[in-house]
């Protein structure tokens, strides 16, 4: 009985002090959509912010309370990937093995002013301009092409067969297979290729 009290204690001043108590069995099934590309305006980026939760609401309602990473500065960015969220859920308790991570491997977090990221922007550049559209990744530019798999990540150097925004899928070709695969552009001079 003094057992079941001081664990009922622990519970309530957890609770008190806005603490989210995580749930250390199966977080039932799960479903974590991650976006590409985010926009916010609080100090800490919860799982919310990122992804589309889908789920029982119980469960889903803790998670998209946990904090992913501290927010970048105004007007910077940040890029975090689909490994550090299934760590930081395991930090907070979850066990992972419940819950299905989808979506984007690389997410940008923009704050503030930062721009967001465009669509594919077909216009004519103005002459003189150098960055029409948002581009970050101009076509017949040498990019760093990352692939990440669960905790593994690999990088290798690549060409972009085309101009692309942040956030936007484009070709490019690898240059030690030069084979062509399709590449998400994550910021200046990186794309990543989504499994």
């Amino acid at each position: 009985m003094h057992r079941t009290g001081a664990i009922l204690f622990l519970l309530a001043s957890s609770l008190a002090a806005g603490v989210a108590v995580a749930p250390t069995a199966h977080a039932a099934s799960v479903t974590v959509s991650l976006r590409p590309a985010v926009r916010v305006a609080t100090e800490t980026v919860t799982l919310a912010q990122i992804a589309v939760l889908e789920g029982p609401e119980t469960v889903t309602r803790l998670l998209s309370q946990v904090v992913i990473l501290q927010a970048p500065a105004p007007g910077a960015s940040a890029q975090t990937t689909a490994a550090k969220v299934a760590e930081a859920l395991a930090a907070s308790g979850f066990d992972v093995k419940g819950i299905t991570i989808r979506g984007a491997t690389y997410i940008t977090v923009y704050r503030d002013g930062t721009p967001a990221p465009a669509t594919r922007n077909t216009a004519a550049a103005p002459a003189g301009s150098t960055n029409p559209g948002n581009v970050v990744v101009t076509r017949g530019s040498t990019v760093q092409v990352v692939a990440a798999i669960g905790a593994i990540q690999v990088s290798t150097q690549g060409v972009a067969l085309a101009q692309g925004a942040l956030g936007e899928t484009i070709p490019v070709r690898i240059l030690a297979t030069r084979r062509e695969v399709a590449a998400v552009v994550v910021t200046h001079g990186l794309v990543a290729v989504q499994f």
